[in-house]
């Protein structure tokens, strides 16, 4: 049952009164600290290229560790996320699952993704049989993942408009202890009920002398999301998932020589492959008044594989480290769809459609990043530079036929589509980057600069596919220069607080898919042109926080306001032509504002009593409202006000820990209603207790029991852009009481 909007106003506001409580105790965390008594903060790369200590940063960062993962039994990314407002990750149904990351409202191919420095394809959607996502790493392997919101095109350049996700991957020194250590093998086996998902993993680690090494190996098996919906059936008023079943390994393998000495080198090799099958019932049901599919089947496979080597040397003179990567990072999703139908008219037939979608990216690239520190009078530097080169092919197509199993007649031309297709050439693009940023510290006064400039150059290659299905379209290059400047401020005016600012200026170039979209038929009387014209997007984000730190107590605040323009709307119409097709074309026509506040605490039980110092309370709260100014009306991709309120137990004689958790939002009360009421997702609230046992040194259990009062749940991500009367919105609702469980061997 969902909790009504008031009551979970209510729980939030609790959620806020124990940050305020906690901020209030923080003072009085620094008189049993000691008051200079110096705190170690989490150290974030991702924001600075750079080692740092997150409160040396003018921007918000969440670090989540391998511990972190283990204890919260996180086994994707929706998991990864969880306790995290602000942050979500769109769930689009059995098929196309979980899409990528939304940051402060923006997603898809506006967050920049990458795994230990190397880029994550993009995505690509069309139609309804075609979607290649961004879920394509296996967590198992982490060490560690960093989320960077707002713009971070200073440091990244054009895909990071809406923030950085950064994973990084465990090298063999994580798995040894100490420099005498020779092997380590680690298995890890579990279950995940939600989707009954079983993983089996191994880890084989060496060293020998100079030479360290690493294989791993992670399975997984799953099928359906087990959602609250409970009819069954066919037809869009299914609301049970479709039954859907996938495979997927993950192969990991390191070879690094020096690991711990000045100059270590790295070769790193990985595969990753998800195999699936969905049999959709949901489409099946009347697709005319003549035509009704009776069968759907989807047979999809995606695999992504990455070749890189790299090396770090330290102590250069004047520079503390420099560190060059070349890497070969290819993807490729293929999606097969078989289709039953039979049709009234004409004496009635049976028909058989096959569709293949695919979409390919290889990226080739390198890059430089060199970092130092200098003292200039009374001003002290540090700085980091670097330099980065990519050439991206990407391709996509689509294939099909319909067979006629009545009359045996054969077709490739399959509803508006007569195939093959290609909806843009084959694409070659070039992307280089030049970027410098400095922190000048002076007292408890830090001022950090950055600039990057990037060059974009998108060259099609049009082929037989593309030509003939766009007679008379010729596709259009595009060259791009763009520069992407930022400024932060960092005020420790207090051993224990501190304050910052931040502007950054953001930028994404025109991608490939709009710049040359490719469609025309004649017979429906359409066709897409290109725009060589198109203008980057561009992003001002104005980031102001508060921070504090102590031993048993820590908090922050964030307001953040990030203006964009120029975003691009695909298919725009522009009349019709001469020689009567209805003529579409991408165009630079939006302006979006998107502003709000996040907020997190927690305090330590030692805080209030000695006797309570096993127990730790953490908050997080996260509110944003975001506009199409352009249209005036709502963003359906912002997140409700949501709060999480943890209470956590570890003793410290006792090998075990749990954690109680509550997760909260009010109603999803701004939706877009320009074609239609808006579905709004109700106020609701979700509890979750997770534990760990550390067995002995060598093994560690844990458990997690989610969603404990078997409420329905319907994340406003799930069901952005559908409508209030759609029946079919229990169908991306989440799971019920859910449990997962892992254990964890060490040799």
């Amino acid at each position: 049952m969902a909790m009504g909007k008031w009551g979970v106003a209510g729980a939030l506001a609790m959620a806020g009164a124990s940050g305020a409580a906690e901020l209030d105790l923080l003072a009085r965390a620094g008189g049993a600290a000691g008051a200079d008594a110096p705190v170690l903060g989490t150290v974030t790369v991702s924001a600075s290229k750079d080692a740092r200590e997150i409160d040396e940063v003018p921007a918000s960062v969440t670090v989540i560790d391998a511990a972190d993962m283990q204890r919260q039994v996180v086994e994707n990314i929706a998991d990864l996320v969880r306790y995290e407002p602000g942050v979500s990750v769109p769930m689009q149904g059995s098929r196309f699952g979980r899409s990528g990351f939304t940051i402060r409202g923006l997603g898809g191919n506006r967050i920049q993704v990458e795994i230990d420095g190397v880029p994550i394809p993009d995505g690509f959607a069309i139609g309804d049989f075609a979607n290649a996502g961004r879920d394509l790493v296996d967590l198992d392997n982490l060490k560690r993942v960093e989320i960077v919101r707002g713009s971070a095109s200073s440091l990244y350049g054009s895909d990071a408009l809406g923030g950085v996700v950064s994973f990084t991957t465990r090298d063999p020194g994580d798995y040894l202890d100490g420099a005498d250590d020779r092997l380590a093998i680690h298995a890890r086996g579990g279950y995940a009920s939600a989707d009954d998902t079983w993983i089996g993993g191994s880890t084989i680690v060496a060293r020998g002398g100079a030479v360290s090494g690493l294989l791993s190996t992670v399975l997984r098996s799953g099928d359906q999301l087990s959602t609250k919906g409970g009819q069954g059936g066919t037809g869009s008023s299914r609301t049970q998932a479709d039954p859907h079943a996938s495979r997927s390994v993950n192969l990991l393998a390191k070879l690094m020589h020096g690991e711990t000495g000045d100059a270590p080198i790295k070769l790193t090799l990985e595969h990753y492959r998800d195999d699936s099958r969905t049999e959709a019932l949901s489409a099946v049901r009347a697709v005319s008044a003549t035509t009704r599919t009776t069968a759907l089947h989807a047979d999809d496979r995606v695999s992504r594989s990455r070749l890189a080597l790299e090396q770090t040397l330290f102590e250069l003179g004047a520079v503390d480290s420099a560190l060059w990567r070349l890497y070969l990072n290819d993807s490729r999703t293929r999606q097969d769809t078989r289709e039953a139908r039979s049709v009234s008219s004409g004496g009635g037939s049976l028909r058989e459609r096959e569709r293949r979608a695919l979409f390919k990216q290889q990226v080739i690239g390198g890059e430089s990043t060199l970092t130092g520190h200098a003292d200039t009078g009374v001003f002290g530097h540090r700085w980091v530079a670097g330099v980065e080169l990519e050439r991206i092919r990407t391709a996509q197509s689509r294939s099909g036929r319909e067979r006629n199993l009545t009359t045996g007649t054969d077709s490739t031309t399959v509803g508006p589509d007569a195939f093959p297709v290609r909806d843009f050439p084959i694409t070659h693009t070039i992307e280089a980057g030049l970027y410098l940023q400095d922190d000048i510290r002076w007292d408890r006064l830090t001022v950090i600069p950055g600039v990057r400039l990037d060059y974009y150059k998108l060259d099609p290659r049009p082929d037989r596919i593309f030509i003939e299905d766009n007679p008379g379209i010729a596709p259009r290059g595009l060259d791009k220069l763009k520069l992407s400047p930022k400024l932060g401020l960092v005020w420790a005016f207090d051993p224990h607080w501190s304050a910052y600012g931040n502007y950054a200026r953001g930028f994404r170039a025109p991608p490939y898919s709009d710049v040359n979209v490719g469609f025309t038929n004649v017979q429906f009387g359409y066709t897409a042109i290109p725009n060589p014209d198109l203008k980057p997007e561009t992003s001002n984000s104005f980031e102001i926080g508060l921070r504090a730190g102590y031993d048993e107590a820590s908090a922050s605040l964030a307001l953040f306001d990030n203006r964009y323009h120029q975003f691009i709307q695909s298919f725009v119409s522009q009349g019709v032509n001469a020689d009567g097709l209805l003529v579409f074309q991408s165009q630079n026509l939006t302006r979006v504002r998107i502003f709000g506040a996040e907020a997190k605490a927690e305090l330590g039980g030692a805080l209030l009593a000695e006797t309570l110092r096993a127990f730790r309370v953490r908050g997080a709260l996260a509110w944003a409202k975001g506009d199409d100014t352009s249209a005036n009306r709502p963003l359906n991709s912002i997140d409700p006000l949501t709060g999480v309120l943890g209470l956590g137990w570890r003793p410290s004689a006792l090998p075990v820990s749990a954690e109680l958790v509550a997760t909260m939002s009010i109603e999803d009360s701004r939706t877009d209603n320009s074609a239609g009421q808006g579905y709004q997702a109700p106020g609701q609230a979700r509890f979750d207790l997770i534990g760990e046992w550390r067995v002995s040194p060598q093994a560690d259990v844990n458990l997690g029991l989610f969603n404990l009062g078997d409420r329905r749940i319907v994340p406003a991500a799930n069901v952005q852009g559908r409508l209030a009367g759609d029946p079919s919105i229990d169908r991306y609702s989440q799971p019920g009481f859910n449990v997962g469980a892992n254990l964890r061997l060490r040799f």
